[in-house]
């Protein structure tokens, strides 16, 4: 990766059919990568079957855990998370986004087709600004 600066997105959706032990779900990142910030917005819905449900939304500042979703104990799961960010790097390495529970909650989770995690450089890992401002 090199010491840079990247804008980031990605959408999880993510579905189980077994269990129903309380569980939340984490957004989090690994790698070999030297991060020296990390700042994003996470939304989610987590919902019982494939229906509509209310959207959460938190602020994550750095690579360990931050629970996106509240306690769940439904055995039928639809969970859909987007991310929105920055990164700064300082160094060479990978970047492994993660997602995980609290707890196991029974049943394997299904990481569904069209899931994805973006990354886009924009700079060096000090750039403040690009393009024209005034």
């Amino acid at each position: 990766l090199g010491s840079t600066t990247y804008m980031f997105e990605a959408v999880y959706y993510i579905t189980r059919s077994a269990g129903t032990t309380s569980h939340t779900l984490s957004t989090l990142f690994g790698g070999t990568a030297t991060f020296t910030s990390v700042t994003y917005l996470a939304e989610s819905t987590s919902t019982t079957g494939n229906s509509l449900g209310t959207v959460s939304r938190i602020y994550g500042t750095g690579i360990s855990g931050v629970a996106v979703t509240a306690a769940n104990t439904s055995a039928t799961e639809n969970i859909t998370v987007v991310l929105r960010g920055v990164m700064r790097t300082n160094g060479a390495g990978t970047v492994i986004p993660q997602i995980q529970y609290s707890t196991a909650p029974g049943g394997a989770p299904t990481i569904l087709k069209n899931s994805f995690f973006r990354m886009t450089p924009v700079g060096t890992s000090s750039v403040t600004t690009v393009g024209n401002w005034s």
